[in-house]
């Protein structure tokens, strides 16, 4: 079969594009280390396509009906194919949930952890913001961490966060020993706001970039009829997992990662025994920025 080709290498919410977030298709990319010459976060497939799993790579894939496949074997694979497997499967194991493992039931699909979003990187600066780059938040009230690999007795440690707005005005400038802070953006004259983040009594060297995320403070009204008609559509899907991702939809296509990462943590508790959901939202933090892993495990 030929490999599925992909829209734009560079996007990676081509679904963004849909007219209806409600239109969960066939199945959606819940959890992958592909490269971007294969699947993406969140990417929407019909029965008629084909998915493109690379070397050293997994996908673990939700059908519109809840069920989850991992799959560890690079190859292409057609989309009506693996759901006729499912069904086979949902037959003689009609237990929930139901997960399905193609090719190699033993090997876990997650094996090649965070190959490419860490094992690819430049090296570590001494201290890294841990929130996307570009974010945009509902509220003002915005609490983040921090992640210092360098530091390893933090005791005496000191870091200084200032924020400004893009005329490099200073909005605020904090001094602290914690490594989580919660700051209180300005109002909506500053609505972006350029966090910086260093460690004091550094020279910065060793690092490749600065320590810095722009947040976007947008005010709510300017969504609350699309997320209204969304609420309204989605009260009709059968499948109570099934809306959540529909949700998270609705907010990473408009990039509002922190409202993503919300209801991946309501879902994770909901479902604690859930045998993919946990591992699909850390490789979620990985990739979006909110988490970091040992070294150890990003050149897998």
């Amino acid at each position: 079969m030929p490999a599925l080709a992909q829209k734009n290498d560079n996007e990676e919410n081509d679904f963004a594009r849909e007219p209806n977030d409600n239109d969960f298709g066939e199945f959606r990319v819940i959890a992958t280390n592909n490269k971007r010459r294969g699947v993406y976060f969140f990417q929407r497939f019909t029965l008629s396509d084909q998915i493109n799993v690379i070397p050293r790579s997994y996908v673990v894939l939700l059908h519109k009906n809840g069920a989850t496949i991992e799959i560890n074997q690079a190859s292409t694979y057609a989309v009506k194919s693996l759901k006729a497997q499912l069904l086979a499967y949902v037959k003689a194991h009609p237990q929930y949930p139901i997960n399905l493992k193609v090719e190699n039931p033993q090997k876990s699909s997650y094996k090649h952890h965070y190959y490419y979003h860490w094992g690819k990187r430049c090296p570590e600066p001494e201290v890294g913001v841990l929130l996307p780059s570009k974010l945009k938040v509902l509220s003002r009230e915005l609490s983040f961490a921090w992640y210092d690999e360098h530091t390893k007795d933090s005791s005496k440690v000191r870091y200084e966060l200032v924020s400004t707005n893009i005329m490099d005005e200073e909005l605020l400038k904090v001094k602290s020993s914690k490594r989580h802070i919660a700051l209180t953006l300005s109002q909506a004259v500053y609505k972006y706001h350029i966090i910086k983040l260093k460690l004091l009594g550094s020279d910065g060297k060793g690092g490749c970039q600065e320590a810095a995320v722009m947040a976007e403070h947008v005010n709510d009204e300017s969504i609350s009829t699309a997320y209204r008609q969304f609420k309204l559509k989605n009260q009709s899907i059968k499948s109570p997992l099934i809306a959540v991702f529909n949700e998270m939809f609705f907010w990473n296509s408009r990039r509002f990662y922190l409202e993503v990462n919300k209801l991946w943590r309501k879902l994770v508790k909901k479902y604690p025994k859930h045998p993919v959901l946990a591992i699909a939202y850390r490789h979620f933090k990985v990739t979006y920025h909110l988490q970091r892993v040992p070294r150890s495990k990003a050149k897998k």
